[in-house]
């Protein structure tokens, strides 16, 4: 049964009550009329229970709203929040949080909602349903990559947890709506030729030239790359020290004399704690991590390249969406090419293996420990570009 408590670190009512599962729940009402709160906390949960509809609960939810808001002369004052309007003033609050790219890509994910919603986007949020989520899920995936469609859907859920934490509603449309099964991630990935690693060279701007060749020499990943520091390499530009975001594996990598022609190219740094690759830096660092923007530009890259098809235009010629063929080419490949070369070069698969980091740690405990020595030899025997 629910029941209201209040706090005496809080002048609110709190909501006490029990959902399906028979956990207990606590939440502020943001309510000071005892009654008016026990209402809402009733209200709340029946709709936790699944015993009324989130139309009922609306309807009880605003007219406690409409009660407490009556002013003297007659007139409610009641604000309704649209959905294109809260989609947009949660853009705005996030854009200081996030990289120009990270905006850019969420905003892109909000307007190809609100597009879909047409005319219901402007009305309240509190009216959008699970169904509606699902079949926006659907239409997407029937015009992107599982990817993109799923990255579309984290967005719009981001959007109406934030919803849901402003107190707009008090049921987020989103929970059960999962994620759509990347099958089209069942794609052979395959090492580049040394031709189209040239190739890509060519089209690369001079950070992601620099990239590219880190990858190529070092096996890395893309976000372990872009999140090296001056002070990763040691004074003698002999070694690489980094630590593996997925793995959290140490490394300690030589440089290969081709790698360390390169760096000694690159701008030099007022601090150690300077990135190697600033933009890339900045990118990862404001997405806390993801590399899902990078890797969106090196996809560009390699269309410029001449080595991915475009995406293709959906059927009505509108500019938005289109679904991309799967590339057997990533920034991923070039750690497949860094293991080749090394084994080509005639390296001892422990030595690969030390080098580039196995994924498990179970694996690599097979492989005796490769001494400082053996590795600069090995490594000295990579080819140029």
């Amino acid at each position: 049964m629910a029941s209201i408590i209040k706090r005496k670190v809080s002048k609110y009512y709190c909501a006490v009550y029990r959902d399906k599962e028979g956990r207990q729940r606590f939440i502020t009402t943001k309510l000071t009329d005892k009654g008016k709160a026990l209402r809402l906390a009733q209200a709340w949960e029946l709709g936790a229970q699944k015993k009324r509809t989130a139309e009922y609960l609306r309807e009880v939810t605003e007219n406690i709203i409409r009660e407490w808001s009556l002013e003297s002369d007659g007139e409610h004052q009641v604000e309704k929040v649209s959905v294109a309007g809260y989609a947009r003033d949660w853009l705005a609050r996030k854009k200081p949080e996030w990289s120009q790219i990270s905006y850019d890509i969420y905003e892109k994910s909000a307007e190809k909602f609100l597009s879909f919603l047409g005319d219901v986007s402007a009305h309240d949020i509190g009216s959008i349903t699970r169904k509606t989520i699902a079949a926006f899920r659907a239409q997407v995936g029937s015009e992107v990559s599982a990817r993109t469609a799923n990255f579309d859907l984290r967005a719009i859920k981001a959007i109406f947890k934030a919803a849901r934490t402003d107190r707009h509603i008090t049921d987020d449309p989103t929970e059960g709506v999962g994620y759509i099964k990347r099958q089209d991630r069942q794609v052979t990935r395959r090492p580049f030729t040394m031709d189209e690693i040239r190739s890509v060279l060519a089209a690369a701007s001079p950070e992601w030239k620099s990239l590219i060749v880190f990858g190529l020499y070092t096996g890395q990943r893309l976000g372990d790359l872009a999140s090296l520091t001056w002070g990763n390499l040691d004074p003698e530009r002999k070694w690489i020290r980094l630590e593996t975001r997925k793995t959290r594996k140490s490394l300690r990598i030589p440089i290969a004399p081709f790698l360390r022609d390169h760096i000694l190219t690159l701008p030099a740094a007022a601090s150690m704690n300077a990135p190697l690759h600033p933009r890339a830096y900045k990118v990862v660092t404001n997405g806390h991590g993801e590399t899902s923007a990078l890797s969106g530009e090196f996809g560009r890259l390699l269309i410029d390249a001449g080595l991915r098809e475009p995406r293709e235009r959906p059927k009505d010629g509108s500019p938005r969406g289109g679904r991309r063929k799967i590339s057997e080419l990533s920034f991923h490949c070039l750690r497949h090419n860094a293991v080749s070369l090394m084994k080509e070069a005639g390296m001892p698969h422990a030595h690969v293996m030390e080098l580039i980091g196995h994924d498990s740690e179970a694996v690599s405990a097979q492989y005796t420990h490769v001494g400082d020595e053996a590795l600069q030899k090995a490594i000295a025997a990579l080819p140029s570009l």
